[in-house]
Protein backbone atom coordinates (compact mmCIF):
# COMPACT_ATOMS: atom_id res chain seq x y z
CA UNK A 1 0.00 0.00 0.00
CA UNK A 2 1.13 3.39 -0.86
CA UNK A 3 0.52 7.18 -1.57
CA UNK A 4 1.24 8.85 -4.66
CA UNK A 5 2.08 12.75 -4.98
CA UNK A 6 0.23 14.07 -7.77
CA UNK A 7 0.28 18.46 -8.94
CA UNK A 8 -3.07 17.69 -8.00
CA UNK A 9 -3.20 16.81 -4.35
CA UNK A 10 -2.78 19.50 -1.48
CA UNK A 11 0.24 17.13 0.01
CA UNK A 12 4.15 16.66 -0.24
CA UNK A 13 6.29 14.62 0.82
CA UNK A 14 9.57 14.15 2.85
CA UNK A 15 12.14 11.27 2.68
CA UNK A 16 14.74 11.03 5.64
CA UNK A 17 17.46 8.70 4.73
CA UNK A 18 19.25 7.18 7.59
CA UNK A 19 17.24 9.00 10.22
CA UNK A 20 16.12 6.55 12.51
CA UNK A 21 18.22 3.53 14.22
CA UNK A 22 16.26 0.78 15.07
CA UNK A 23 18.30 -0.51 17.29
CA UNK A 24 17.97 2.11 20.20
CA UNK A 25 14.91 3.11 18.79
CA UNK A 26 15.89 6.90 18.40
CA UNK A 27 15.77 9.41 15.65
CA UNK A 28 19.11 11.23 14.34
CA UNK A 29 19.33 14.81 15.75
CA UNK A 30 18.94 16.53 12.29
CA UNK A 31 15.79 14.05 12.13
CA UNK A 32 14.23 15.31 14.83
CA UNK A 33 14.19 18.73 14.67
CA UNK A 34 12.82 18.00 11.78
CA UNK A 35 9.69 15.84 12.23
CA UNK A 36 9.28 18.30 14.80
CA UNK A 37 9.34 21.31 12.87
CA UNK A 38 6.75 19.99 10.39
CA UNK A 39 4.66 18.10 13.02
CA UNK A 40 3.01 16.04 9.97
CA UNK A 41 2.26 12.52 9.52
CA UNK A 42 5.64 10.56 10.14
CA UNK A 43 6.16 6.79 10.07
CA UNK A 44 9.05 4.58 9.22
CA UNK A 45 10.44 3.69 5.86
CA UNK A 46 10.53 -0.43 4.79
CA UNK A 47 13.93 0.12 4.95
CA UNK A 48 13.80 0.04 8.99
CA UNK A 49 16.03 3.30 8.97
CA UNK A 50 14.46 5.95 6.96
CA UNK A 51 11.57 8.07 7.99
CA UNK A 52 8.56 9.31 5.56
CA UNK A 53 6.92 13.08 6.53
CA UNK A 54 3.27 13.78 4.90
CA UNK A 55 1.90 17.17 5.04
CA UNK A 56 0.04 19.84 3.29
CA UNK A 57 2.23 22.08 0.89
CA UNK A 58 3.57 22.78 -2.44
CA UNK A 59 7.04 22.94 -3.30
CA UNK A 60 8.26 24.95 -6.16
CA UNK A 61 10.31 22.12 -7.45
CA UNK A 62 11.51 18.61 -6.34
CA UNK A 63 14.66 18.58 -4.51
CA UNK A 64 17.10 15.35 -4.05
CA UNK A 65 20.44 15.49 -1.80
CA UNK A 66 22.15 13.43 0.50
CA UNK A 67 20.28 12.33 3.57
CA UNK A 68 16.48 14.62 2.69
CA UNK A 69 14.53 14.50 -0.47
CA UNK A 70 11.12 16.47 -1.00
CA UNK A 71 8.47 15.74 -3.26
CA UNK A 72 5.02 16.73 -4.28
CA UNK A 73 4.78 15.01 -7.39
CA UNK A 74 5.29 11.86 -9.25
CA UNK A 75 6.94 10.02 -6.18
CA UNK A 76 5.27 7.29 -4.32
CA UNK A 77 5.45 6.22 -0.92
CA UNK A 78 5.20 3.21 0.36
CA UNK A 79 3.02 3.05 3.84
CA UNK A 80 4.13 1.23 6.39
CA UNK A 81 2.24 2.13 9.57
CA UNK A 82 5.43 1.95 11.14
CA UNK A 83 6.12 5.04 13.84
CA UNK A 84 9.29 5.89 14.75
CA UNK A 85 10.15 5.33 18.22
Amino acid sequence: MGYVFAATDPYAGVDLDGAYDPITGDLAPWAAGIVAALNAYTERTPSGTGVHLIARGVLPSAAKGGQIELYDRGRYFCVTGAQPG
